[in-house]
Formats: C-alpha cells, structure tokens, sequence
C-alpha cells in the first residue's frame, strides 16, 4: 500500500458513512465501469478465495489491489493485534523487553540495520490507516447492525433493496430480457435466503456476527456459483471482479464485529 492508499483509507474513516442498503447491494455503476476497464487492461481476477480463482484459472495481478481488496491481506488478529503491530512499526517497546538493535535517543529500539525509508514509512501508514479502520467500524458497530436490521427487518425495505440488487445484476450481467424472469427466481431466492439468515443473526442478544459472516461469504459464493452455472464462468468472474470493493469491505466489517482477524475468513 503507498502512502495515497492509506491517507486515502484514514480519510475514509473520518467520512465513512454506514448505510445498511450498501452493505446488502451491488456498488455504484461508476465503481463497476472503472474496475472493467483496469480488468479489461489487466486481464486479470484478484479476489476471492484462492481455490476458486485456481479452479477458474485466474492469475492474481498485484496491480489490480485496491485499498479495500488490501483488507483481505490484512493479517490483524482482532484490535490489540493492530494496535501492537503499531507499536512494533514506531519501534516502542512498551513492556521494555529487548529486541534485536540498539537502544536510541528517548528509549526507543532501533532495529540494527533498517533505515526509515518510503517503504517502511508505507508499512507504518498502512497499520495505522487499518488499525483506525478497525477502530472507527467498532465504535459504530451499535448504529450500523441497528441500520442493517432496519432494512432486512422491514418487508418493503427488503425487497426493494433485493429489487435493487437484481437490477444490477442485470445490468453488470447483461441477462437477456427472455432469461430474467428465470434469474429472478433463481438469483434472487439465493439472495433473500441468505439476507434473512444475517437478520436472524444480528437480532439475537447480543447479536452473532460471527454467523452473520458465515451467511454472507455463503451469500456470494453461492450468487457466483448461480451465475456461473446459468451465465458460464466469464459472467461469474466479472461479477467477482465488479464487486470485490464492496464485497471485501463487508466482510471486513462482519469481521470486525465478530473480533475475527482479515483472514480468509473474509475470502469467499
């Protein structure tokens, strides 16, 4: 991650606003033309789980990772683990143990032959950048399943915003006017299936994100497994490719609120 990437997630912080139908729905058409066009330059699928993209015949391009794509490789375990991958990058010892290095002016552990250079000035933007991610999705974890639930609880809500996620799929997928009725019963079943076993999740006390996770990773798997059966498996690595911002991010802050790690959990 360059430093543009990580002052761009730590801004995101500060203005991220958290609306339920984002989590739930396909991103912007805008997002979606942008990410064709660097994958019609590349070439390439990056995301998702690795089995997947071997069984596809994908080839990763590091080229085509994004600051929330970056998310995935994020091997945080839980906030302290960030908040201590934070210290180690300051090189602060906060216990006093001893690393390898000397002891510089104020206390500080000097590794014994790393300079600060960009690149390491890259890694210590990008702990920070994800550590306040993290921070900023844990203090509105309250709002946002409260926003969540307030669309997947209402009836009309629901279906508009499964109505809406159909219509993009239409779109980005260009199913033809004979086949959507078909599409609907199908695409759409997958996803009110797995909506409401994230309802039913996060309305327990306290609510389960770490099932509501599992829900939706079964979610998208299962709409790329539905398009690639009725579409063939170019349409399903173009729906992976579209959605992997908002996908990645989802399941980042599903994560979060579970206090689970971005590991391959938050692959699908």
């Amino acid at each position: 991650m360059n430093r543009t990437t990580a002052l761009f997630a730590l801004a995101l912080v500060l203005s991220l606003g958290l609306n339920a139908l984002q989590w739930l729905s396909a991103p912007s058409d805008a997002a979606v033309e942008a990410r064709q066009q660097r994958a019609a330059e590349d070439g390439s699928e990056t995301v998702g789980d690795p089995g997947s993209q071997e069984e596809a015949g994908a080839v990763e391009d590091p080229r085509e990772t994004t600051c929330w794509v970056e998310l995935a490789d994020c091997r945080a375990d839980g906030l302290d683990a960030s908040r201590e991958a934070a210290r180690t990058f300051t090189h602060h010892d906060p216990l006093g143990e001893e690393e390898e290095g000397h002891v510089g002016a104020a206390g500080l552990v000097l590794p014994g032959s790393h300079d600060v250079d960009a690149d390491f000035q890259d890694d210590v933007l990008e702990t920070i950048a994800l550590g306040q991610l993290r921070d900023a999705w844990e203090e509105q974890q309250d709002a946002t399943i409260a926003s969540i639930l307030g669309t997947v609880s209402n009836e009309e809500e629901g279906a508009a915003a499964r109505e809406r996620d159909l219509a993009r799929a239409y779109t980005l997928l260009q199913v033809p006017g004979d086949q959507r009725e078909a599409f609907e019963a199908g695409y759409g079943n997958v996803w009110q299936t797995h909506v409401d076993e994230v309802r039913e999740a996060l309305e327990q006390s306290p609510p389960d994100a770490g099932v509501a996770l599992v829900a939706v990773r079964a979610l998208f798997r299962d709409q790329d497994a539905y398009v690639a059966d009725h579409l063939g498996d170019d349409a399903r690595r173009h729906l992976r490719l579209a959605q992997a911002e908002h996908r990645t991010t989802v399941l980042a802050l599903m994560a979060t609120f579970a206090g689970q790690p971005w590991d391959e959990r938050i692959t699908w």
